[in-house]
């Protein structure tokens, strides 16, 4: 983590949130390939694990505890990048306490696209989000695909028919959406339980 040298006791803290956030990004993929969670429910608790270090780490971040204090972002553009993702938790809780997990994503999805790369790279360094299993490290590889590929940037209804096209010309990105998000081949989404076992255990045969 690119801040002053921490103490010890702050150091071991962080670096046991980190195991922690790798073990469950591993197991929450093996639940995930075993059909317990359908692709909605994977990427939202993927979401879930990824704001919750996060907001832990952001309790021991000068620049955001400043922040929250003041109102007051700092200069650095990178350091800057960094508050404004540790306030996507804050931002996605509801009165009640709730956190809106569908604005989380979605929030997260339209700050990384107005970052630099620099930005990008500062945030993912200092949140500890590039270093994970080789099972969830996949899915990050496909989401960092996909977000590049400017799939996500066609959010008009009326060019449903230009994210088909760009589907069928980029067999990856089409295998991205198949596998984590339940989207068959042809462009069409599936229903949500369409792989395994539902919650209630129920077995769903796959569509193909």
């Amino acid at each position: 983590v690119e801040r002053g040298a921490p103490g010890a006791l702050g150091f071991l803290t962080l670096q046991e949130l980190d195991a922690l956030r790798i073990d469950r990004g591993e197991a929450l993929v093996t639940e995930f390939d075993q059909g317990i969670h359908d692709p909605q429910t994977f990427r939202t608790e993927v979401t879930k694990l990824k704001l919750e270090i996060s907001s832990r780490k952001s309790q021991v971040d000068d620049d955001f505890q400043l922040f929250s204090d003041t109102e007051e972002m700092p200069e650095d553009p990178n350091r800057r990048a960094l508050v404004e993702y540790y306030e996507i938790y804050d931002n996605a809780t509801r009165l009640s306490g709730v956190v809106d997990w569908d604005k989380v994503e979605r929030l997260e999805t339209q700050l990384r696209s107005g970052w630099t790369q620099e930005q990008r790279d500062f945030v993912d360094r200092n949140t500890g989000l590039t270093e994970w299993g080789p099972k969830m490290q996949e899915y990050v590889f496909d989401q960092n695909a996909l977000s590049e590929s400017g799939y996500w940037d066609i959010q008009d209804p009326g060019q449903s028919e230009k994210r088909r096209q760009l589907r069928r010309t980029n067999p990856e990105i089409d295998r991205i959406l198949v596998k984590w998000y339940g989207y068959k081949q042809t462009g069409l989404r599936v229903p949500s339980f369409n792989r395994g076992t539902t919650s209630g255990g129920l077995r769903i045969p796959a569509l193909k």
